[in-house]
């Protein structure tokens, strides 16, 4: 089974680097803790003004780049790794390094064990500090991803990191902002 890990990017010179670098470290304890047999990381570049593209190059065939030449935005960025993937498994994280790659185990393991559509990693917990108007946003909109839900309550919303099951239907549209 094969992990695709999609990771959008504008202008993210400063970090791109070091999140390439923890996803493919991450292979192999995401192998370990799920499903998971093959993992495969595609950067697409979503409209980058900055050097995030000749970063990535500088990984080479160690990952798929993909490169918009405008912002065309980040489910866009999401839905061309995907249709260029033969993966069974969609895996995404911001390109900001916020979120760890190496939870894609977990969340993967939990994907295929509870036959899940798709799963939302959350990175808040009892330390976390997030202003109070965004924790009362991020509380209603768990709340209503747990309505949606057909078994799971949400915790969080908004956290990126996520993984869809490839027999769930992608949303077909997806907004273009042209310059």
């Amino acid at each position: 089974m094969k992990l695709l890990i999609a990771i959008p990017a504008l202008n993210e010179e400063a970090s791109i680097q070091r999140i390439i670098a923890r996803s493919l470290a991450a292979r192999e304890p995401i192998i370990a803790a799920s499903p998971v047999t093959d993992v495969e990381i595609a950067v697409v570049s979503d409209g980058s003004t900055d050097r995030t593209v000749e970063l990535a190059q500088a990984f080479g065939d160690d990952i798929h780049l993909i490169v918009f030449p405008y912002n065309r935005g980040y489910g866009a960025a999401i839905k061309e790794a995907w249709e260029r993937s033969d993966a069974d498994l969609l895996g995404f994280l911001d390109a900001d390094g916020t979120c760890d790659p190496r939870f894609f185990g977990p969340l993967c393991d939990t994907l295929m064990a509870e036959k899940a559509d798709v799963v939302l990693g959350c990175r808040l917990n009892e330390k976390s500090r997030m202003p109070m108007v965004r924790r009362i946003g991020n509380g209603i909109f768990a709340s209503m991803l747990s309505v949606w839900s057909a078994t799971l309550p949400a915790a969080c919303g908004w956290c990126g990191v996520r993984a869809w099951h490839n027999s769930t239907r992608f949303p077909t549209a997806c907004t273009s902002r042209r310059r």
